[in-house]
C-alpha cells in the first residue's frame, strides 16, 4: 500500500514535468525567437565592425599606394592590417595596363554591374553571378590612373545560418538606400519564407557608413522540429531530475521530521529539555524583576539550538509534553531564585483549548501562581478562542499571569488582547532592532507603544542590546528589559552563584 508521504512524493515529483508538458509549445517557440534573435545580433555586430573596418582601413591603404603595381604595391595589397576576414580579394590595374592583386598578377576585369558613388573616387558596386545567393559587394576606388578593388568576404552570411541545422535558416538584407532601388540580398534557401509554418523575425540595421537595410530572417518547419527535439530532450531531462529533486528533497525532510520526533521523544523521556534563564530588568534601578525561561536541549554531544527543534516539537505535538517537563523543573528551580522574581515560561494555544496546563498546574497543586507567569506565543493560532479564553480567566483567578510572546509577528496581535483578556505583551526584537534608524519597522513599534497604552497593557521589550535602545524605550514608558545588554540565558547553577 502506497503511503501518504511517497503519495505525496510523487505527484510533488509529476509537477515539473506536468508545468513542461503545457509549457513545451512556448519554450520551443522561445527558443526558436532566441536562436533567430542571437544570429541577427551576429549580422548586427559584424556590420558595425566590418564598417568601422572600411572606414578607416580602405582610406589608409590607398594612402599607401603608388598604383603602379610595383612591389611596394603588392605588398601593401596583401598587408595583414588590410587583407583580412573582411576582404576575400584584392586588385589593382593600372592605365597602363599593368595589374597586381592579392593572389596574383593576372586580373580579369570582375564587374560590369552598376556602379554607386560613396564619395569622391569611391564607388560601391555588386557581383552578381548566377546564383543570387552568391552576390557580393566591392568597393571601388579609382582616378585618372588606377581602379582598386576590394572584394568583401560575405561568406560568413551563409556560415552563421548554418547552425544550429543545415536548411534552417533563410536570411535576407533588404536596403533602404534610394541608390539601390529595390536591393535585397538573401542566403539561404528561398524556399523556407514560403513554406505555411514560416516565422520571421526582423532587425532595421543603420551605421555611419554603412548602408540602411532591412535584416529578415525566416525558419520553417526544419527549425521548428529541431527546436522541439532539442527541448524535449534537454526539458524534458531538466523536468524529471527537478521531479526527482523535489520528492526526494520532500521524503527527506519528513524523514528528517520524523528523526526529529523520534529524537525529541526520546529527549523528553531522558528528561534532557532544561530551562535556561534570562533576566528581565527594570531599568529605572537596575533591578531583576523577573526571568523568561529558555529551553534548551542538554544531549550528550552538546547542546541543540533551539531552532533545530521548537517548530517540529509544535508540528508533532510534542510540544505540549515537553513544556510540561519543564514546568515541573521550573517549579523546583523557583526555590533557588529570589522570593520576588518571577518566571515567564513559554506555552502554545493547544495547552488552553485542551486544558493541559489547568491539568498540569492542578496536578501539582497550583504551584506559586504569583511567582508563575505564562507567554503565549503568537506563532501557532488560537482555534478555539472561548476555550482558550476560559482557561486564562480560570488560571487568572488562582493568581496566574499571562503574556504575549513575539507580539505582533504572528497571529493575533491586539486581536488576543480584546479576546483573551490579556493584559501584557512582549515587544519582539524584531521591532526593537530599528531602533536609531530610519526602518519601517520603526513605525511599526511606534504604533505598538501608542495602542499598548490606550488599552493599559504592560510592556516587556525582548532583545534589547544596547543603551541607545533601553534610553529610546525609556522615552517611551517600556521600562522593563530583557535582552544581552543586562544579561544572557544562563542555567539555574549559574544563578545560585550569584
Amino acid at each position: 500500500m502506497i503511503t501518504k508521504i511517497t503519495r505525496n512524493a510523487i505527484l510533488l515529483g509529476l509537477v515539473p514535468i506536468a508545468v513542461f508538458v503545457v509549457a513545451f509549445n512556448s519554450i520551443a517557440n522561445f527558443y526558436i525567437s532566441y536562436i533567430k534573435e542571437t544570429k541577427i545580433d551576429t549580422y548586427v555586430d559584424y556590420l558595425h565592425q566590418r564598417s568601422m573596418y572600411l572606414d578607416e582601413a580602405i582610406v589608409k591603404q590607398v594612402s599607401q599606394l603608388d598604383f603602379t603595381c610595383s612591389n611596394s604595391d603588392v605588398r601593401t595589397l596583401r598587408d595583414p592590417r588590410f587583407y583580412n576576414r573582411y576582404i576575400r580579394f584584392i586588385a589593382m590595374e593600372t592605365n597602363d595596363g599593368k595589374t597586381c592583386s592579392t593572389i596574383g598578377r593576372e586580373v580579369s576585369h570582375l564587374s560590369n554591374a552598376q556602379r554607386f558613388q560613396l564619395g569622391e573616387n569611391f564607388f560601391v558596386s555588386l557581383i552578381l553571378p548566377e546564383h543570387q545567393d552568391q552576390v557580393e559587394w566591392m568597393v571601388i576606388y579609382e582616378n585618372e590612373h588606377v581602379e582598386v578593388i576590394w572584394v568583401l568576404d560575405n561568406s560568413w552570411v551563409k556560415e552563421v545560418i548554418k547552425t544550429p541545422c543545415e536548411d534552417c535558416l533563410f536570411v535576407e538584407f533588404i536596403y533602404d538606400e534610394p541608390v539601390f532601388g529595390d536591393l535585397t540580398i538573401s542566403r539561404g534557401k528561398p524556399a523556407i519564407a514560403a513554406e505555411e509554418a514560416a516565422v520571421s523575425k526582423e532587425l532595421f540595421f543603420s551605421a555611419d557608413s554603412q548602408a540602411n537595410m532591412l535584416i529578415k530572417i525566416h525558419s520553417g518547419e526544419k527549425l521548428k522540429n529541431y527546436a522541439q527535439e532539442r527541448v524535449f530532450l534537454w526539458g524534458g531531462l531538466a523536468s524529471v531530475l527537478m521531479g526527482l529533486a523535489f520528492a526526494f528533497g520532500y521524503v527527506s525532510s519528513k524523514s528528517l521530521r520524523k528523526s526529529i520526533k523520534g529524537l525529541i521523544q526520546n529527549g523528553i523521556n531522558n528528561a534532557e529539555f532544561v530551562p535556561y534563564y534570562q533576566a528581565i530588568v527594570d531599568s529605572r534601578d537596575g533591578v531583576t524583576v523577573g526571568y523568561e525561561a529558555l529551553i534548551r536541549w542538554s544531549r550528550r554531544e552538546g547542546m541543540v539550538p533551539p531552532n533545530m527543534f521548537i517548530g517540529a516539537a509544535e508540528e508533532s505535538g510534542l510540544i505540549v509534553p515537553m513544556t510540561n517537563q519543564l514546568i515541573r523543573k521550573i517549579i523546583q528551580d523557583l526555590s533557588v531564585l529570589p522570593e520576588h522574581v518571577w518566571v515567564s515560561i513559554n506555552i502554545v494555544s493547544s495547552h488552553l483549548e485542551s486544558g493541559e496546563l489547568t491539568k498540569l498546574l492542578s496536578e501539582l497543586n497550583w504551584p506559586c501562581p504569583k511567582r508563575v507567569h505564562f507567554e503565549l506565543t503568537e506563532r501557532i493560532p488560537v482555534k478555539d478562542t472561548e476555550a482558550a479564553k476560559k482557561e486564562i480567566l480560570y488560571l487568572a483567578n488562582k493568581g496566574y499571569k499571562f503574556k504575549i510572546d513575539d507580539f505582533g509577528t504572528g497571529y493575533g496581535g491586539f486581536s488576543y488582547l480584546q479576546d483573551l483578556g490579556i493584559r501584557c505583551l512582549k515587544v519582539d526584537k524584531m521591532f526593537i532592532d530599528p531602533i536609531g534608524s530610519d526602518d519601517q519597522k520603526l513605525k511599526v513599534l511606534d504604533s505598538i507603544v501608542s495602542a499598548a497604552k490606550k488599552a493599559e497593557c504592560e510592556m516587556i521589550a525582548e532583545g534589547v542590546e544596547s543603551e541607545a535602545q533601553v534610553a529610546y524605550l525609556a522615552q517611551h514608558s517600556i521600562y522593563l528589559i530583557q535582552g544581552y545588554v543586562y544579561a544572557k540565558p544562563e542555567p539555574i547553577n549559574n544563578l545560585a552563584m550569584t
